[in-house]
């Protein structure tokens, strides 16, 4: 279940969205996990998104992408 962050400010997410690209373009890095950490940033101020909310846009199910976050020991 998300929950709204309250206090959250929009108008700095292009700041954020720029910043985390910057971070995330790493080479060697699956452009899946790039647009992940990048869906995952720009939805922070919506609440914590969960894998069913951000696999779809990714063109994974659920599973999948769990699948491949273990692969690079990251879930």
């Amino acid at each position: 279940m998300s929950q709204e962050v309250l206090d959250a400010d929009r108008s700095v997410l292009p700041l954020i969205a720029q910043r985390v690209q910057d971070v995330v373009a790493r080479d060697g890095e699956p452009d899946w996990l790039v647009r992940l950490k990048y869906l995952i940033a720009s939805r922070l101020c919506d609440g914590h998104p969960s894998l069913a909310d951000v696999a779809p846009e990714l063109g994974l199910t659920p599973r999948t992408l769990q699948r491949r976050l273990e692969s690079q020991g990251i879930f």
